[in-house]
């Protein structure tokens, strides 16, 4: 007979799950953590690649269009095979004379059309205003022409954006953009003639005698050493390209940039080529800035200035066994980088990706749109190379952004990630970013950090933003943003960033140091009543310093630094590894190599501070990383002459072996737009010269910039905020426009733009537009001025007039108070 379990045995055996049901919860939870991760291991393992699919680069079939007004080919226009941002489409302008019709003219290039479209936008209203089929369209075996009517309700003096739409049998659709005026003025064409003549003048024997009139000195301002650049203030001999015998390649296309009354801007881009004493023939890239204007008895050349690039084509002559001539240039930087070893010299010139292997004397095409000198659509120049990195084993990484030439993405603007794999000997695309904006703004945009890390995460700057872009995935995170050079400090290895939270380094309590390549951070803050400003990088080590709040001096050119008596190194794990009390003085700046900090100092000397010793910071545990050298050489024929300088020049004799064979694989593979990307609002675009000068946020800088260049100041919608033209020499702001400004600055809602000079405010003025000034107490709207320099101004608050002259109110516009305008 089985003995019976006794009552409490039997208890327990009953109650022992119920008491323990949270252990058996716990461990049951436990268990289905460790099979989910397992399963999500094994499909992260076993997941499917990212399917991309890649073509090879092909070459390039869109045509390019001209407008054509009377015998003559004008505003060169390149195909966008993508909806372009009708309000950033600025590169040139058409003046309709008396009419409202356009003849379109190019290459057809076997095109296969069935519709030509034009719309015409009105920026500044952000409304399309029309969009109707061409007049009448004819193709033929060499030639494509248009003809087009735009809307009769165009405003007279307006500008508008047309976008000429070809439709191609398949669907494709390729746009052409140009801005359009009518009757603005009646004296650019004339002054095309002028801008004709000049450019033929100098490429005739006796064409000096044509270009003298217009010098503006002797030549000894800009040195003549470099034929790269001209302009009105070289010698008569630098500006008829001195003892260099070139003809011109190709006719240039006169671009009208800009059209405003009395002043027109002009942009001619060409090619020429001389034969050198080898007798090799060199090709030159050229482009020429005018600036005219046309009174009534005649018309004056203000501005003029040529640039010039020599396309770099390999041979014998040109690339050495220690060094590889670039030639004339008219950009004082090369984009260059090396492999540790320093065996491979990557540069980078004419939109060109080169590699020099010192190991194998080869010279190596990494990456170009270029065959062609006679083909306009290889040669045009809006994009650019940044290379990323350069292993020992040869790969290379880099982005191309800006116009795509050809290929998959011909007639896109964006940036294309790509990788060289040297052992495969090819190119991959990993990642196309499209955009909306043209080079230019893209260009002024991309920062200089560019981090691709081993998990497929390029880090990118745009604008003052930072992203994490996972090739992966196709996403774009923002990191961070409000990184300027001024705030932020990136490691010499490109892998590490730290930032100051609150963008201004003299009064931060936080900075975030990011390791870019694993993408972890951590925090560094203050102690109480301190502030901290990051210094540099000794490798993986941030090092920064600390100072007390408020405890700041301000040099002589103005600059403000945070006096710091602490300087603070961290590990990669953000621990304090150092701590170094400046025994002599304050540190205030810091200067990064790629090994080492130096601080700057300075010492109190009664009331102010004074310069001392530097303070040196090694990374013991990081050699010196070579870079290949740009320098210049002087010749009497070609004068300034680039090279680049290999890091490794022990490079044996023997015959050079040039590879243009390298095949360039482009992908399907899009990330979100760059135009998503970029921080539009507040900002200005300034341009001048028949390019985008820059892009701030600041309307007093935006102004100044454009004052200096003698251009325009446009806000991100597209309308003009400032213009320096012609200043009419009375002017009377209306009533009206007075009582709006008044009002408006009443409720805090007019631009300051304190710092401008009264000169610069008078364009304003000159344009109808209230200026209001805080002066002695008072504030006054500028109500206008008279032939004899005199400014009128009204007291807003009594209504009183006050009248001073422009030299007396020019030196204390700027010093006594602020200045606002609307925008």
């Amino acid at each position: 007979m089985r003995k019976r379990a006794s009552s409490y045995k039997r208890y327990e055996k009953k109650y022992f799950i119920k008491r323990h049901k949270f252990l058996f919860l716990g461990l049951g939870f436990l268990a289905v953590l460790i099979i989910a991760s397992g399963i999500l291991f094994w499909v992260m393992k076993n997941r499917p690649a990212r399917q991309i699919e890649y073509d090879e680069m092909t070459d390039a079939t869109l045509p390019v269009l001209t407008i054509s007004y009377e015998n003559m080919q004008l505003n060169k226009m390149m195909g966008h095979t993508r909806d372009m941002n009708p309000r950033y489409m600025r590169d040139t302008i058409f003046v309709l004379q008396n009419t409202y019709d356009i003849h379109l003219e190019g290459q057809s290039y076997g095109i296969d059309l069935t519709n030509v479209r034009c719309k015409v936008y009105d920026t500044a209203e952000n409304k399309l205003i029309q969009d109707t089929d061409a007049k009448a369209f004819e193709v033929t075996d060499t030639r494509l022409s248009i003809d087009l009517t735009l809307d009769k309700s165009m405003e007279e003096g307006k500008e508008y954006v047309l976008d000429v739409i070809l439709e191609e049998n398949g669907g494709r659709q390729i746009h052409y953009y140009t801005r359009v005026t009518r009757n603005v003025t009646d004296k650019v064409y004339g002054q095309i003639d002028l801008v004709l003549q000049f450019n033929n003048s100098l490429y005739s024997p006796n064409g000096d005698e044509f270009i003298k009139p217009y010098m503006e000195s002797d030549g000894l301002k800009d040195g003549n050493r470099n034929l790269g650049h001209a302009s009105l203030v070289s010698s008569l001999s630098h500006i008829m390209w001195g003892d260099m015998d070139v003809s011109k390649v190709t006719e240039p296309v006169v671009n009208i940039i800009d059209a405003d009354g009395e002043i027109g801007f002009f942009r001619l881009e060409y090619m020429v080529s001389r034969v050198n004493s080898d007798d090799a023939t060199e090709y030159y890239n050229v482009s020429e800035y005018y600036r005219l204007r046309t009174t009534s008895s005649r018309t004056y050349v203000l501005d003029y200035e040529r640039s010039v690039d020599q396309m770099f084509i390999p041979s014998v002559d040109n690339v050495g066994t220690t060094m590889a001539e670039l030639g004339i240039r008219n950009e004082y930087t090369v984009d260059m980088m090396s492999n540790y070893k320093g065996t491979l010299n990557c540069f980078v010139t004419n939109g060109s990706l080169w590699c020099m292997d010192t190991e194998t004397k080869s010279i190596i095409q990494i990456f170009s749109f270029f065959k062609s000198v006679l083909d306009e659509r290889e040669t045009y120049d809006r994009h650019d190379i940044k290379i990323i990195s350069v292993s020992d084993e040869g790969d290379i990484k880099f982005l191309v952004y800006g116009y795509m030439n050809k290929g998959v993405h011909e007639g896109m603007t964006g940036l294309g990630l790509y990788k060289y794999n040297a052992e495969e000997r090819q190119v991959n695309e990993e990642m196309f970013i499209p955009a909306d904006v043209p080079f230019e703004i893209l260009d002024q945009s991309i920062g200089s950090l560019c981090y691709l890390n081993n998990d497929n995460v390029l880090y990118l700057m745009m604008d003052e933003y930072l992203y994490a872009i996972s090739l992966n995935d196709n996403d774009a995170e923002l990191i961070a943003s409000g990184l300027t050079e001024s705030n932020s400090k990136i490691s010499a290895t490109g892998r590490m960033l730290a930032w100051h939270e609150n963008g201004k380094p003299n009064t931060a309590e936080r900075i975030t140091v990011l390791d870019m390549e694993t993408g972890d951070s951590y925090e560094v803050t203050a102690e109480k009543g301190k502030c901290i400003k990051a210094l540099g990088f000794l490798n993986m080590d941030f090092v920064y310093g600390q100072g007390t709040s408020g405890a700041t001096y301000v040099t002589a050119e103005g600059r403000e630094y945070l006096l710091m008596p602490e300087m603070i190194v961290t590990n990669k794990s953000g621990k304090v590894q150092q701590r170094t009390q400046s025994d002599y003085g304050y540190f205030v700046d810091s200067l990064v190599e790629y090994n080492r900090v130096i601080i700057s100092r300075v010492v109190k000397s009664g009331d102010s501070y004074n310069e001392t010793d530097d303070f040196t910071l090694f990374a013991t545990d990081l050699e010196d990383y070579p870079e290949p050298r740009l320098y210049i050489s002087y010749e009497e024929t070609k004068k300034s002459v680039y090279y680049v300088s290999y890091v490794d020049n022990t490079t044996t004799a023997g015959d050079l072996r040039i590879d243009k064979s390298i095949p360039v694989y482009q992908s399907n593979a899009e990330v979100t737009s760059v135009s998503e990307m970029l921080a539009v609002d507040g900002r200005y675009y300034v341009y001048a010269k028949g390019m985008l000068q820059g892009i701030v946020n600041s309307p007093a800088a935006a102004i100044q910039l454009a004052y200096e260049n003698g251009g325009s100041v446009l806000t991100n919608s597209g309308g003009y905020f400032y213009r320096r033209s012609t200043r009419p020499s009375v002017i009377d702001v209306s009533e009206e426009s007075m009582k709006q400004a008044i009002a408006a600055y009443k409720n805090e809602e007019l631009l300051n733009v304190t710092g401008i000079t009264l000169t610069e405010a008078l364009y304003f003025t000159g344009s109808k537009i209230p200026v209001v000034w805080e002066y002695d107490g008072d504030v006054y709207v500028l109500q206008g001025y008279d032939v004899s320099d005199n400014i009128y101004l009204m007291n807003i608050e009594t209504n009183e007039y006050l009248i001073l002259t422009e030299n007396y109110m020019s030196g204390i516009f700027v010093e006594t108070g602020r200045c606002f305008v609307m925008e």
